[in-house]
């Protein structure tokens, strides 16, 4: 019976032992499996977090453009304004790739500015109500030409000399490409050339300054490329303009979008403001 019993003791303990030692491994099997499954998620969460932060970089917008390019500036917003994004893409998307390179952000808002935009040193910002779809697009244009003027035609290597010209008391170099239009209505930033009369600019708004007279006229050889022609076949200064617009801007590329019949005897206030056809300018026709 002792001898029995001391079986049945030993028996026990080894029983008991094999089950610690399934326990102990199922535990090691289970700690290891929740190890694995932690750092998978580590790594899947760390994966979607660069794939959201990669697209956010590409396309700020999330909306396709017309070209199917990735736009290279940010689109911010104070409402919902879908609409007023998606015109804002698809018209940056017929503008040169070199113009739209100095844009950065565009501010949009769904309330009244003192102003209908402003533009310059690669931002924008636009107002989206109080206009239909032709002046929206006017002024966005408007305010490009500014961007393009200031981002756009710089000078690649500066001598030193400076003209008579300033941007914010600062000088503009002799060198910067955008002084030879300057310098076919303007003595400086604020002198018109003696003799210099309204027919020589696209619109009234254009003889405010130097740079409101380019701005303008890149509006109007955008939109309004047929009556721009007609204006500069009788004014010498216009067919000036329009010529540098067509060979340091645009690089020989023209446009005709105009679908009304324009005075070229009148000027108007300013070029945002003029008709022309969106089938055309879209290439919808």
């Amino acid at each position: 019976m002792l001898q029995k019993r001391k079986y049945h003791i030993f028996a026990a303990v080894v029983l008991a032992l094999y089950s610690m030692l399934l326990i102990f491994a199922s535990n090691t099997k289970s700690s290891a499996e929740s190890t694995f499954e932690n750092e998978r998620a580590a790594r899947t969460h760390s994966t979607e977090t660069k794939q959201t932060h990669n697209i956010k970089t590409k396309n700020p917008t999330n909306k396709p453009v017309a070209s199917a390019q990735i736009l290279p500036f940010e689109i911010y917003t104070d409402g919902n304004l879908q609409t007023c994004k998606n015109i804002v893409s698809d018209t940056l998307s017929i503008l040169p790739k070199d113009h739209v390179l100095g844009l950065k952000t565009i501010n949009l808002t769904g309330k009244k500015m003192e102003r209908r935009g402003y533009g310059g040193y690669g931002s924008i910002d636009l107002q989206c109500v109080d206009m239909d779809e032709m002046e929206l697009i006017g002024v966005l244009i408007h305010e490009m030409g500014h961007i393009t003027d200031i981002d756009f035609l710089i000078p690649r290597e500066v001598n030193g000399t400076v003209s008579a010209f300033t941007d914010y008391n600062t000088p503009i170099p002799i060198d910067d490409k955008s002084v030879d239009f300057y310098s076919i209505s303007w003595v400086n930033s604020s002198q018109m050339k003696p003799g210099a009369v309204k027919f020589d600019f696209v619109s009234l708004y254009a003889m405010t300054d130097p740079f409101e007279d380019f701005a303008e006229t890149y509006t109007m050889y955008v939109l309004h490329g047929g009556q721009f022609r007609k204006m500069a076949e009788k004014n010498a200064a216009l067919a000036e303009k329009y010529n540098f617009m067509k060979n340091n801007v645009f690089f020989g590329r023209e446009f005709s979008n105009d679908s009304l019949y324009m005075n070229t005897a009148a000027r108007i206030y300013d070029a945002t403001r003029l008709k022309f056809s969106l089938a055309k300018f879209f290439n919808r026709e």
